[in-house]
């Protein structure tokens, strides 16, 4: 799972330079970047600030791109057939999970907000 060099090496980044970007000190990041600490282990606002860094989703992140998008499609598949009542049950849910991802300074993280924009608008 813990690919964030070549992440970082694809889209041009250093170390220093993704830890400015995402606010988390460049000791920590380096320490996560080269594999010291575990991705799994570090604060959820830390591995969703190295996410939106990214530009990529938290599940993007974790399970990587292509399990994401199943599990997408999954989700979008069960939402065109459940009914009205359950559209809106599963919409309050991904609301109610957003606020878990606010980030410090009190806005939604793009990739979160994206989701929820994608499921209200099926």
């Amino acid at each position: 799972m813990n690919n964030l060099n070549e992440l970082l090496e694809a889209r041009g980044l250093t170390v220093s330079e993704f830890a400015r970007r995402t606010g988390i000190t460049q000791p920590t990041m380096h320490r996560i970047v080269h594999g010291q600490v575990n991705l799994t282990s570090i604060s959820a606002e830390h591995f969703l600030r190295i996410a939106h860094g990214l530009g990529l989703s938290a599940e993007q992140l974790y399970f990587g791109d292509s399990s994401y998008d199943v599990d997408k499609s999954t989700i979008d598949r069960v939402y065109a057939t459940t009914t009205e009542d359950g559209r809106h049950a599963m919409l309050a849910n991904a609301i109610g999970i957003s606020h878990a991802y606010l980030s410090n300074d009190g806005y939604y993280l793009p990739t979160i907000r994206d989701d929820l924009e994608a499921i209200k608008g099926l």
